[in-house]
């Protein structure tokens, strides 16, 4: 019986969209295919991902400037400087900041994983006789 330590097809699975201002999340998608494609297409969805988070981030982050411009002393803390709805709606959209952050981080975490493995699997393939049989070793 032989043991294949890596066969050249690769079950891809890229995460759903975690959306926090959206009731409907993108389902995960899942395909077989040679590795190379498979992290191909995890980096090609990483990339529109990061645009898309992009595109959420820019007016949520001018929000921020256009309400912390409203503190004129620069010595003080902005928070007191501001009127209780300008403090609120700074703490929303910081909230939401972060949670893009967090989101931006979790991809890049999961893709740089996806990379590891990949690496992982192609040494482990690499010291094999290419029909997934480990090499006899020279003594």
């Amino acid at each position: 019986m032989r043991i294949r330590l890596f066969s050249w097809a690769i079950l891809l699975v890229l995460p759903p969209t975690v959306s926090f201002w959206f009731a409907n999340a993108a389902r995960a998608e899942v395909a077989v295919c040679p590795p190379v494609e498979a992290l191909g297409r995890l980096e090609e969805y990483n990339l529109k991902l990061n645009a898309e988070l992009a595109g959420k981030h820019i007016p949520i982050l001018k929000e921020i400037g256009s309400i912390s411009s409203k503190a004129k002393n620069d010595s003080l803390p902005i928070g007191p400087q501001l009127t209780k709805a300008d403090q609120d709606r700074f703490q929303q959209l910081r909230e939401q900041s972060i949670a893009i952050q967090g989101q931006e981080i979790l991809n890049s975490n999961y893709l740089r994983d996806s990379r590891v493995i990949m690496r992982a699997a192609k040494v482990a393939y690499d010291l094999t006789d290419k029909r997934g049989v480990p090499r006899a070793r020279k003594s």
